[in-house]
């Protein structure tokens, strides 16, 4: 059951981080975005 647990916190912490970086690159607009990658 801890072992679930702390995978399932380990995903939402990623999962906000990824939000978090997504609205920061369409902040920073779609042309900048495809410069970096």
């Amino acid at each position: 059951m801890n072992g679930t647990l702390e995978t399932a916190r380990g995903e939402v912490r990623v999962f906000k981080r990824l939000d978090v970086a997504v609205d920061l690159l369409f902040g920073l607009g779609v042309g900048k975005v495809e410069v970096v990658r």
